[in-house]
């Protein structure tokens, strides 16, 4: 039997406030059903591909037509066979007896354990120099250094994230706040980056590594797997190698399993970035591990399907770009917004592919995700 690939986009928020229904508002639930197309990509023949709403028909004609050899679109109310593998974002359901998708008590605990931000700061406890600290309602700074940034106990792509600059602001977020999380010294990120790794109960495979665009607010921009590695550069300026990094983060994420008794199989990301400061240059080899897919890990696996491009790349589109366009079909769309990306990079697109909707049900969707090959 084939997979079952179901993308949940809100994994981390669902996780959240389980076992509460996570109700986001309109325009981050229309974002999240368009994302939900992100796995097509990934699929075989014989595989299905999970919606929580009918397919929108323009986006299917579209993507059937870009790739060759896909699964199918298939309603989340679906029936399914236990043989079949449930592939998901997070790991959050499994296949009941009756060929549903119900909620996996195990699976949820152990995902809400692995993906805490609160949990992962063990992993500096010894030698943090963002001195890292868990905030809750008696949380008192020593000597503070700010900027400050604060990160929710569970959220993902920069979601209720909040950089602090000075100690008016910190004691009004104090005050107002009431959300887990964890808070940090910001520093003057001039790189980020993810390492892609498959793991189960008894190896770590490092895949790739990936450099990623956060826009000021914290906020995912972009992945590329570049032509030349703006890290490996940084690393050779600085004495440092690659392989002494990447080795030591799979022995950070190893030490962080063992202390959490825990075991996981599937997909990892581990974030990072390289900062400055006092003129010299510092990595951040491990600013949150993801225990789940990742824009990175997608932009990865789309890259085996194009190995005639040198370089790769995932951007999430604002629909202010598009949302002026008209009624055009998808191919036009994608013609316009390649020719933006050449013009703006200066490079010539080899690849373009809309990878989510920019329109549900003739609706605007916020921000649609694009892969360019160069």
């Amino acid at each position: 039997m084939g997979n079952i690939f179901r993308l949940n986009p809100l994994f981390e928020l669902e996780l959240g406030v389980y076992p509460e229904k996570f109700n986001p508002n309109h325009t981050i639930l229309q974002k999240a059903k368009s994302m939900e197309y992100l796995f097509f990509t990934l699929s075989k023949p014989n595989d299905f591909v999970v919606l929580s709403e009918k397919v929108d028909p323009y986006f299917e004609d579209y993507s059937k037509k870009k790739f060759n050899s896909t699964g199918e679109f298939s309603s989340s109310k679906g029936i399914f066979s236990q043989s079949s593998n449930l592939v998901e974002w997070g790991k959050f359901h499994s296949i009941d007896q009756d060929g549903y998708t119900k909620d996996d008590i195990e699976k949820i605990k152990i995902s809400k354990l692995l993906n805490s931000k609160i949990s992962q700061i063990q992993i500096y406890n010894d030698s943090d120099r963002l001195h890292s600290q868990i905030l809750d309602t008696h949380t008192v700074l020593q000597n503070p250094q700010y900027p400050l940034l604060f990160k929710p106990d569970l959220s993902f792509s920069g979601i209720q994230h909040k950089i602090l600059f000075n100690q008016e602001e910190w004691t009004i977020f104090q005050k107002k706040n009431n959300i887990n999380g964890v808070i940090q010294e910001y520093k003057n990120r001039i790189l980020d980056f993810s390492f892609l790794y498959e793991i189960d109960e008894t190896s770590i495979q490092y895949l790739c590594s990936t450099e990623m665009q956060i826009n000021e607010k914290n906020t995912y921009l972009s992945s590329k797997i570049p032509k030349k590695s703006s890290l490996e550069s940084i690393l050779q300026m600085n004495s440092l190698k690659f392989t002494d990094l990447n080795e030591k983060i799979i022995e950070l994420v190893k030490d962080f399993l063992f202390n959490m008794k825990m075991k996981y199989r599937g997909p990892l990301s581990v974030d990072g970035f390289v900062y400055k400061e006092k003129n010299s240059i510092d990595i951040r080899e491990i600013s949150e591990i993801n225990f789940r897919y990742t824009m990175g890990r997608i932009l990865y696996e789309i890259s085996k399907k194009y190995p005639e491009n040198k370089e790769h790349s995932l951007v999430t589109i604002s629909s202010k770009v598009y949302k002026n366009m008209g009624d055009v079909n998808l191919f036009e769309l994608e013609n316009r917004i390649k020719l933006q990306f050449e013009v703006q990079n200066q490079t010539k697109v080899k690849t373009c592919i809309l990878l989510t909707p920019p329109y549900l049900g003739g609706k605007l969707v916020s921000s649609c995700v694009v892969y360019y090959g160069t």
